[in-house]
Order: C-alpha cells, then structure tokens, then sequence
C-alpha cells in the first residue's frame, strides 16, 4: 500500500502500511495531510483527489437535509478546541452521510483522536462504513464504536505508539488516557478540559491512573481553575472510587454521581456516595437513596432551586478531602466550604480519584494541597459542639449506611473572598 502527501511524508510512509480506511488532518483547519490506500478504495477517490481538502469534502453533493448538522457542530468544536491546545488528545464519534467519488452515498462512522505524531500536533481518523444511503441502524453503534476504536489504537501505534503518562512528583498521579468521555480533553497528564463549555454542562470524566496515596488525615487531591465562564452555575464534582479505571465501553457512568463504589462532592453544594460495584443507569425520575444516596446543604430546597455556596473564578484552588472518619470536604483557596458526614469511614482499599469538570469551571489542572491534612485535627473537630460529625449517628449501633441524612453536616466559610483574595496578595 503506498498512498503519499506531499504535506506529511512521514506520516505518510507510516500511514501507507494501515489497513483501515485512516487518515490524518492538520489541526488548524482539519484539511487532509496522509490518507491510507484503504480510505482511497472506500471513498473511490484518489489521494490527490483528497489531500489538501476539508473533511466536509467527503460531504459534497450529498442534499442538505441528509447533512447531520450536529456531528459537524461537534467536529467544529473538536477542531477549536485542539488548535488551541494541540498538546495531549481528546476524542469523538460522529455520524455523517458521505459521497464517493461515483456518486454512490453511505453513512460513515467517524472516530477522532487528537494528539501528536512525531512531534507534530494532527488528528488521526478512522472512518467505517454503516449501510448504503442516509438510514444507519444505530443499534449498532456500541460495537461500531469499539471496532473503530481498535483500528485507531492500531494506526495510531503505526504512528508512533499510545502517549505516556508523565506524572509530576509533588501531585503523585496523573489522569487515566487510555479511554475518554467524549466531551474531555486531556491537555496533558495533567490538565483536563470540557469542550463545548457554553452548551453542555457535563459529560467530562476523568480518574486518576492510579490509586491515592494515603495521609494521616484521610485521601485528597486538588486541582487549579485554568478557565471558568458564566454559561452555568455550579462547582465541579470531585471524588473518589473504589472503581479500578479501564479500556472498556463502560468506563464511564452516564452521570459522574452514578459512578460505582464512589464518594463525589461538588454541584450545587451536593454530595452523593453510591456502594455498589456497577454504575447505576439513569432514568427519567432521580435514582432512589438505596442506590444513590444524596447530600445536600439546602436540603429544603428543591434540587432546581439550590446553589453553590461558591462560585469557582480562574486561579482558585479546589481541594477535595475523604477523611478517614467519612467526611467528605471541599475546600476553596484552603477554606472549607462544604462537608458531609457519609458515614462511610475511609478503608485501606485503593481509592482512585474522580473528577468531573462540570457547570462554572471548564480548565483544571492537577496541582499539589497547600495545607496539612493531619488526622489530629480530623479528631479535634469531632467534639460534642463540632458540626463536622454527626454524633447521633456515630452512637446508633443500628445506622445504615443508606440512611436517611436529611440534615447532613456542613461548614460554609465565614471569610469573605474578597478579603481572602486580598490576604492571598499580601502574602
């Protein structure tokens, strides 16, 4: 097989030996560099009928209303999203009705992945086909997916291999990249983002490639705000699981809450904690307390009407914390603003840490707590006038740990953040 560009030899060369219908386009304008042998045949065009043009080419002649609108939206997105920060990769699927070079049209499933190939920035896609004319069934889809997931994984090691993690010694961890949630971009190991952050409030998951390291006082990690925006309100969802992170399609809950054997805290000032080793699957009503049990610091509130009690702004520092008692913390700028008592106490078992960059925040970074995190004081505040653990509970030899805590324990900062910005500049 021996398909060349002018544009990108090399790739070129390495692209020529792949036997799936692949292809690698410049980041910056998603014009085509490299196209294997394989995409010619299924296209029934030649490279130099392709090379050079736009990926909507493959869309020309084919009538408007058989043009899906939002695939292209999102691979517009997509596109923005890794020109600005070509660094590490992101990925997505897409539907989309394509016309051959003889005029016959099909409907091709799209699988993007963003990243560099031998030290350049470009983005490597494997288009499979689904059925003649503009009607897939999208049954199918789920096994259509993995398929062309594998064949990537296969180009892409052509290309020059999968990306390697590069942990940061003060931070201990990085985010898991074998597998991510369409709307996540990994930056590097370290820093995440949501794309299309003014449309869709969620949908961008990460873990930790491998289990927290334990403290004195409990787990935690802490992330930076690289970027916020008004388009929704509310703090992003940081965690833990017990969930070991893996290649496979079901990764990842459909709501970061659902996610198996997990502690989260974030939102509107919630918290949720569910013991179950399989993610719970999402309907129209929300899921019961035996499956998803709830927190929240405006319990009277219907969930529509509650707030955070603070809004994340760009180079604040958020800090989540599981103690070993089973509080679950969320701290800002090192003031705590939020504290559930799960009841739920910390176990030996390995713990990986879950975050959702979800609602006001749309860029973290990974970066190391600036505090001490020491069990003594975990115990300190655990006295009969502390609100940091619910005593009833902690003497009811009956409690469950799908109890109804109505009234969970919480701790809002009585600093104001203008004044902690100004003590934050004085030091």
């Amino acid at each position: 097989m021996c398909v060349m560009s002018q544009r990108c030899d090399l790739a070129s060369q390495m692209l020529a030996k792949e036997e799936s219908a692949a292809f690698l386009m410049a980041p910056d304008d998603l014009s085509l560099v490299a196209v294997s042998a394989e995409l010619c045949r299924q296209m029934r065009r030649s490279d130099s009928e392709m090379l050079g043009k736009h990926i909507q080419s493959f869309q020309e002649g084919v009538p408007g209303h058989s043009v899906s609108r939002s695939s292209n939206s999102k691979i517009r997105a997509f596109r923005e999203a890794t020109e600005l920060n070509p660094h590490r990769n992101g990925e997505i699927a897409a539907v989309q009705v394509c016309q051959r070079g003889d005029g016959s049209q099909f409907v091709a499933y799209q699988f993007f992945y963003s990243g560099k190939v031998e030290g350049r920035s470009l983005v490597l896609c494997v288009q499979l086909e689904l059925c003649e004319g503009h009607r897939p069934d999208m049954k199918m889809l789920p096994e259509i997916q993995e398929e062309a997931r594998e064949q990537l994984w296969k180009a892409l090691a052509l290309l020059g291999g999968r990306p390697q993690t590069i942990i940061d010694k003060d931070v201990g961890f990085g985010f898991f990249q074998e597998r991510l949630q369409e709307q996540c971009l990994l930056l590097d190991a370290r820093s995440c983002q949501r794309r299309e952050f003014n449309v869709l409030p969620r949908g961008a998951q990460v873990f930790s490639d491998r289990p927290l390291k334990p403290e004195p006082g409990g787990l935690r990690f802490a992330v930076r705000v690289d970027a916020a925006s008004r388009a929704f309100a509310g703090l992003p969802f940081m965690g833990f699981t017990r969930q070991v992170p893996n290649d496979c399609p079901s990764l990842y809950a459909d709501i970061a809450t659902n996610t198996a054997q997990s502690l989260l805290v974030g939102g509107c000032g919630e918290a949720s904690a569910r013991d179950q080793p399989t993610h719970f699957k999402s309907g129209f009503k929300a899921p019961p307390q035996s499956e998803v049990q709830t927190f929240s610091h405006q319990p009277d509130l219907l969930r529509h009407q509650r707030t955070a009690p603070q809004e994340p702004e760009i180079g604040d520092i958020l800090e989540c914390r599981y103690t070993w008692q089973g509080q679950i913390q969320m701290l800002i700028n090192d003031q705590m603003i939020l504290e559930f008592n799960t009841g739920r106490p910390l176990t030996d078992e390995a713990h990986y840490a879950v975050l959702d960059v979800a609602f006001a925040a749309h860029r973290l970074t990974l970066v190391s707590p600036r505090q001490s995190f020491l069990s003594d004081t975990c115990v300190a505040s655990a006295s009969p006038d502390s609100t940091c653990c619910n005593s009833e509970l902690d003497r009811d030899p009956s409690f469950s740990s799908f109890a109804d805590l109505s009234q969970p324990s919480i701790t809002l900062s009585e600093v104001p953040r203008s004044e902690r910005r100004r003590d934050k500049l004085l030091e």
